[in-house]
């Protein structure tokens, strides 16, 4: 059989059941509003940083301090909240007016037979995922449960309370606070119960805020107008390819095209490479989704565009294969006038051997 339930919950007012706070630790019972610690700027082992952070720094660097409290300043009982140990950069769930992350996310259990899913929205640390599937294992009595991690919506990332109080770049990123963890594994466990008795009511909890689209602003600049060399037209091949390459070359061609901000919507490829399978017969072997094949687009001038496609021909790629080729640039120009119209620019053929 197959089953499954979701609900909503705001995880910056959760309360724990069953946990008294005391009057040295009035939050130990509850989550915390959205803040990220200054910590999330270190990056991960494997990742970049900002070079005067260090993960497991709990010395707060005061020129960052005041950029986040000039931007929204941390109310001390929010700094209260998330103690121990987070050095609060920017209080994201208490932005105006829409908060910079979500805090009112889906929870979700699917089980089908003995196997079940756990379903969050968070980038889940290994002991984390480790307690949320021994909840759900629990509370299905099933033999295996898996993890979908950042599922239907995304709040960076949930630890455990050990893993926080380091405050490594996962810590500083569990938004919620030291307790994020225990109130994910609490709904995730009230969910499964009623999955595993369709008779437990389940609240669909309140309603995620609705953005409406026709409000938000953005800071991208639009495409004003496209051009096309002098006398030439959008397909226009600026540089053609060699007539031969070798495997292991990279062979590429430069069309002269447009924006591609025009064609996000339109062009399922802006660069493909087809090859001759017969006279006159070309069929499309690669498009710009595929690894060994790059697009590039340069403005020129003031509103010319250099449009680039390139061909790793890369030894043992499976696509690396002997024949006769040509590029094919897809695109969408437009007018001053706003007109957009499409266009479509080939190469000549070129030989790999």
């Amino acid at each position: 059989s197959i089953s499954g339930k979701l609900s909503y919950v705001d995880f910056s007012n959760v309360t724990l059941n069953g946990i008294e706070p005391i009057e040295a630790d009035p939050y130990m019972h509850k989550t915390c509003p959205a803040l990220v610690g200054q910590n999330m700027a270190a990056g991960t082992e494997d990742g970049r940083a900002l070079s005067m952070f260090t993960e497991g720094n709990l010395e707060g660097n005061i020129f960052f301090e005041a950029i986040g409290a000039v931007i929204k300043k941390t109310p001390q009982w929010m700094q209260d909240c998330q103690h121990p140990n987070k050095v609060p950069l920017l209080a994201v769930g208490l932005m105006e007016p829409v908060p910079w992350t979500p805090t009112i996310l889906p929870v979700q259990v699917v089980k089908i037979g003995q196997f079940a899913i756990a379903v969050t929205t968070f980038e889940t640390s290994t002991m984390a995922g480790r307690r949320m599937r021994d909840t759900v294992k629990k509370a299905l009595n099933v033999i295996e449960v898996e993890l979908a991690s950042v599922s239907n919506a995304y709040a960076q990332y949930v630890t455990t309370k050990e893993e926080y109080l380091t405050q490594h770049y996962e810590g500083a990123s569990t938004l919620f606070g030291p307790n994020q963890l225990a109130a994910v594994q609490q709904e995730l466990a009230r969910v499964a119960a009623s999955v595993a008795d369709p008779a437990v009511p389940l609240d669909v909890g309140p309603i995620p805020l609705q953005i409406k689209r026709d409000s938000l602003i953005t800071i991208r600049t639009g495409v004003v107008m496209d051009s096309a060399p002098f006398t030439k037209s959008y397909d226009h091949v600026r540089s053609q390819p060699k007539d031969v390459y070798k495997i292991g070359d990279v062979a590429s061609a430069q069309f002269s095209g447009a924006h591609p901000k025009n064609s996000l919507t339109l062009v399922t490829s802006f660069c493909d490479v087809q090859r001759v399978d017969g006279e006159d017969l070309f069929t499309t072997v690669m498009t710009d989704a595929h690894w060994d094949l790059r697009y590039y687009w340069k403005r020129h001038l003031i509103s010319e565009s250099k449009n680039t496609c390139e061909w790793n021909i890369r030894v043992g790629g499976r696509t690396s294969v002997a024949g006769t080729y040509r590029f094919v640039h897809r695109g969408h120009s437009k007018s001053l006038l706003g007109k957009i119209k499409p266009y479509e620019a080939v190469s000549e053929t070129f030989t790999v051997e």
